[in-house]
Order: structure tokens, then sequence, then C-alpha cells
């Protein structure tokens, strides 16, 4: 392993790129090539990726996440990074430094990347190939895999229950491509009305897919011009310490969450306390017609108290549920939970049961928490489909591909 800009050369170099020119250098490889040619003789490492940052116009992409989306800059950095180092066949260390950089030039606060970069040639990812391979199945503790009865799905939960309403429905969002998410597209008309329940706004189970968002634009060469401000770093909650991005803990089927996933903004039908980020992907590995959604708040405190209320909304009372998930017919359940990286812990759960979405068909759901990291996720299967699927996906899928960073422990 070697170290990039062990120094701070480059980072040095890209601020006085912005403060000479203003932060569209960012978005101009020849320009800023010709800069850091001069700014960093010696480092030819770090002056490629910073114009292969500008050739990719991740400060656009940046924008895009915080600006516009309300992303927190950590989870930007991480969603850029995971786009350039696919298209760019670089290792994720790599883009996790060159889009930190441009993160702090652009004026957002991140937190430090570990900048070390494997030393030798980067690693392909096999065709059709998960990258990092899955890992070893794995399964709840005192969970027994059980068919769905034949005779048909149970009767389920009321989807959502009945709550006061918290204003019209909203727009659902549109996928983007590799790191850039679209603007929000119109709400799925069902039946010739819009459903209006109060948690569409959480799970629409609408069926669209991400769609290819247009390709950046390139501004043509600056001229030397006063320095712009840098843009204000935006306000409210952010991770605790020690917390892993939510990008970094989705199950190990999203294997390109910039395409995958969607921001899921408010409102909610449930009290959402410090919402660091909400994302709604589309995991290929699950059922067609499933969909995951995870949540991430910004303290154990808020983590708690969204998670009762959560499970208020949903309908798990808790009260007696069974011990096994899938549960039994028409029931519920939850046991304790483990995983490679998420050893047993007190909180760490399993829950199970069907729920339904308005006045729809029932669906069969997995709820589970990793608490050292305030989240909770969850995955929901297909209208009238059984419990046996998502099952199988749990065991296999749900956890993420590779140790969460900074840590999970």
């Amino acid at each position: 392993m070697s170290q990039l800009d062990a120094q701070g050369e480059a980072h040095e170099a890209l601020g006085t790129a912005v403060a000479s020119y203003g932060q569209r250098v960012l978005s101009d490889p020849h320009a800023l090539g010709n800069l850091v040619a001069d700014l960093l003789p010696d480092l030819p490492r770090e002056r490629s990726l910073l114009v292969t940052g500008a050739e990719a116009d991740i400060a656009a992409e940046m924008r895009e996440h915080v600006e516009r989306h309300h992303l927190d800059p950590d989870t930007a950095v991480q969603l850029v990074a995971s786009a350039l180092s696919e298209r760019r066949s670089i290792s994720l260390a790599a883009g996790l430094w060159v889009a930190s950089e441009y993160a702090q030039a652009l004026g957002y606060r991140v937190r430090p990347y570990p900048s070390a970069v494997p030393a030798g040639p980067v690693p392909q990812r096999p065709p059709g190939q998960f990258w990092p391979p899955p890992q070893q199945p794995w399964t709840p503790n005192g969970a027994t895999p059980q068919s769905w009865p034949p005779a048909g799905p149970p009767p389920g939960q009321s989807w959502p229950p009945p709550q006061p309403s918290s204003g019209g429905p909203r727009n659902s969002w549109s996928g983007r491509k590799r790191a850039l998410i679209a603007g929000a597209a119109a709400a799925a008309l069902i039946g010739g009305y819009l459903i209006a329940a109060t948690f569409a706004h959480t799970f629409p189970f609408t069926k669209s897919r991400p769609a290819a968002a247009s390709a950046a634009v390139h501004s043509p060469r600056p001229t030397p011009k006063p320095t712009h401000p840098a843009t204000p770093a935006p306000t409210g909650p952010r991770l605790a310490a020690g917390v892993a991005p939510l990008v970094q803990l989705l199950p190990g089927g999203i294997d390109d969450p910039a395409t995958q996933c969607q921001n899921n903004p408010p409102p909610y039908s449930f009290d959402m306390q410090g919402r660091v980020a909400a994302l709604v992907c589309t995991d290929p590995s699950l059922p067609k017609d499933s969909q995951v959604y995870a949540y991430q708040l910004d303290s154990q405190a808020h983590f708690e108290a969204t998670w009762q209320s959560f499970n208020k909304v949903i309908g798990f009372t808790g009260a007696n549920p069974g011990p096994n998930c899938p549960p039994a017919k028409g029931g519920e359940g939850t046991v304790p939970m483990h995983a490679p990286w998420f050893p047993p812990r007190s909180g760490q759960v399993l829950e199970c049961l069907t729920v339904r979405d308005s006045n729809g068909p029932p669906q069969p759901v997995y709820i589970w928490t990793l608490p050292t990291e305030d989240a909770f996720l969850l995955a929901v299967g297909p209208p009238n489909s059984s419990f046996a699927a998502l099952n199988t996906w749990f065991t296999t899928r749900s956890m993420p591909q590779a140790s969460p960073s900074p840590s999970a422990s």
C-alpha cells in the first residue's frame, strides 16, 4: 500500500486552482490538467486522479447529491467515489480520496478518508459477477426456513394503518445514471386516482426502475477571474463518530448504488428524528417488484426513537411475536440477528410480517436493525408472494459485500 498526497500538496494545488479560476475549473480537465502539471510535477498519481475527477465532472455530481437532493456530504462522497471507481477502473480508496478532495474544494465539510491505495494493477470486476464475491450465507439465530402455505397468503396487517393525513401524495423519484440522481417524476396513477395513504410517502410500492440521466456537460476552458466564494456547507444532522455511511450498509446484491438507489426524502408517516440519509433501492438479486428501504439517523437516541415510531406505524406490536422468521401464517416474528461484521448485541434483531399497501395485496417484509450504525433496513417482497424467496435472499445477500467503513463493531 502507498499513500496519496502524504504532504498535502495535491490538496493545496486543488485549492489554488479554485481560488484562481473559480469552482468551474473542477469541471474543465484541460485547464485543471495544465494547472496541476505545473503545481504537482512530482506527484503523477495525484495529478492523474484530479484530472480524472474533472473528466468525469464529479463536481457537478457532488452538487447534485448535496444541493438538489439534500444528501449529507459524506454520503455524496461515497456515491461519487463508487461510481467513479467503476467507470474509470480505479480502486475505491483512490475514488474516495479524489471525491473527498473535490468535496472540500466545493466547500463541503467531510470526514477524512484514508488515502492508502494498493500498489500494482487495479483488480478488474469479472463480467456478470458481484465484486467482491458474496460472503458465505448466514442465518439469524433461531430462524428456521418455512414454506408458505399453498392455500394462499395470510390476510396480513393493514398497510398502511389508519393515520391522519400528512398532506397530499408526493412524487416518486426517478433514478440516475451512475452518480447523478434525476429530478422528481410524476406520482403513479392507480385505478384513475392517486393513492393518498399516509404510508405511501415511505413505501410507495411503485414498480418504476432507475432511468439513465443525461450526460454531464463540461464547461469551456475558464479564463482567470476573481476568486468565487466557496459554496457554504449544508447544515443538518450528521453521522455520529465512527459510524459507517448508509451506502456502505446496503445489501450485497446492490453492487452499484449510484444506479440502483434513489434518495427517499420526507415526509414520512412515522416520526423520523435526526435523519442523515434515506434510500429506496432495487436489488437485482431479489425477485422482480421487490424493493429495499434503508434509513440512518444521527445518534443512538434518535435511532431508538425512530425505530419505535416505525414499528408502531407498520403495526408490529411485539407483544407476542413468534420466535422465527419467516413467521407463522398470518403472524409476525422477531429473532436476534448476527452476521459478518455485526456480532450479536442487544437490539440487533430481524422482524418479519405481512403488510398491505392500502387495500392492495399482501406483501412479505423483512426488517433488520444495525444499532451500531444507527440504521435499519427492510426488504419488501412482491405482492402475493411467499416468504420463501425473501428468506433465501436474506440469508445470502442482505449483508454488505465488504466490511463497512469506518467500522461496524
